[in-house]
């Protein structure tokens, strides 16, 4: 009697086994196909926003060089004066901006 259960429990044991291969394989399959739609999206989604950085800082530099433009010096002198203004050169300040680097 005792030879029967123990090949009985073997046998339970063998199917336990091979039950838990099987969804242990089974959830490795899902869990890996998850991720990798996953990373794809976020790629997706990195790509998106690289180029909307891009298009940011290509818009940033033609408004710095329109605002360099626009704020020249003899420019603002030419509309000043078509505007019937002078400059008293005793009361001319001169401002310079220092960019600090650090």
């Amino acid at each position: 009697m005792k030879r029967k259960k123990s090949r009985r429990k073997k046998a339970k044991l063998t199917g336990m086994t091979v039950l838990l291969a099987v969804v242990s394989t089974c959830s490795y399959l899902f869990s890996a196909l998850y991720m990798k739609a996953g990373n794809n999206q976020l790629a997706k989604e990195i790509q998106m926003y690289e180029r909307m950085i891009a298009d940011i800082q290509k818009d940033n530099t033609t408004i710095y060089y329109e605002v360099t433009e626009l704020s020249d010096r003899s420019r603002i002198m030419d509309i000043a004066e078509d505007a019937g203004l002078s400059i008293n050169p005793n009361q001319v300040i001169t401002i310079t901006i220092q960019h600090d680097n650090d």
